[in-house]
């Protein structure tokens, strides 16, 4: 057998085992609980599909809006438990990391008008002081 047929034979194998234990875990559910309990596991399923588990999130600062969907999602705290902070948009690098994103420049700062493209609502603010 060459290597193609192998990895075949193992992932078929691997289907063919998960598909099963999940139509159980299903069918166990829907006899073990009400409908309205039934109700309430659909839509909690639904609210965690629109953001990744929250695992993936695990110590990294999220956007703000991302930050009220997983707090909506799975609550404060287990976010806070997650280690997962709020942080806004601004001092994102611009102008090849010579200049910050910001919504005003400090007094020691110009705003170049050539790189702000990238910073969206904000100035790319750059040093007067090279």
């Amino acid at each position: 057998m060459d290597k193609r047929t192998i990895y075949f034979i193992f992932y078929v194998f691997l289907l063919t085992m998960t598909t099963p234990a999940l139509c159980f875990k299903q069918q166990l559910e829907k006899e073990l609980l009400t409908e309205e309990e039934q109700e309430s596991v659909k839509l909690a399923r639904q609210r965690r599909q629109a953001v990744l588990p929250i695992a993936a999130y695990a110590g990294m600062a999220v956007a703000p809006y991302l930050f009220a969907a997983l707090v909506a999602t799975y609550g404060i705290y287990l976010v806070r438990q997650y280690n997962i902070r709020k942080k806004s948009g601004h001092n994102i690098p611009c102008a090849n990391n010579r200049g910050w994103c910001r919504p005003t420049c400090f007094s020691h700062e110009y705003i170049d008008g050539y790189h702000s493209a990238i910073c969206g609502g904000n100035s790319c603010c750059r040093s007067r002081i090279r």
